[in-house]
């Protein structure tokens, strides 16, 4: 699916603030509990993939950007990229989760929920814009 569409962004000052995935895959993390007794169960496996090309407004430049960075957990059962370059006034964000596993043990389950953690961090972190 391709989309072509317009989002607000969070201002202050000379900057812009964007989330690179344009749509935060998840926004806290759903495993906050100290320990599990039971296992993890997904209902199935999946890939989500979005991949986001920004045009940087007239005036702007990059001041902070998000590092690229994958990540994986639960041997390999559960992985996630991010990948940011830029080229002159393009921007160009890949954002892959793979959910190759469906039951994460109990024994599995504080890497679960570090792994999580980290993903809504990288999900949440921001494109910095100045204004020249």
């Amino acid at each position: 699916m391709k989309l072509n569409f317009r989002k607000p962004v969070d201002s202050g000052g000379d900057f812009l603030y964007i989330c690179p995935t344009i749509v935060p895959f998840i926004e806290k993390n759903p495993f906050t509990s100290q320990k599990r007794q039971l296992p993890v169960e997904f209902s199935y496996p999946y890939r989500y993939r979005i991949i986001v090309s920004l045009m940087l407004p007239e005036g702007y430049t990059v001041e902070e950007l998000p590092k690229s960075q994958r990540l994986s957990a639960c041997n390999e059962g559960i992985a996630c990229t991010m990948q940011l370059q830029q080229q002159g006034a393009l921007m160009q964000c890949l954002f892959e989760f793979d959910l190759s596993r469906i039951i994460f043990p109990a024994t599995e389950y504080t890497d679960l929920s570090a792994f999580y953690g980290f993903v809504m961090d990288m999900c949440n972190s921001r494109i910095v814009l100045k204004k020249s």
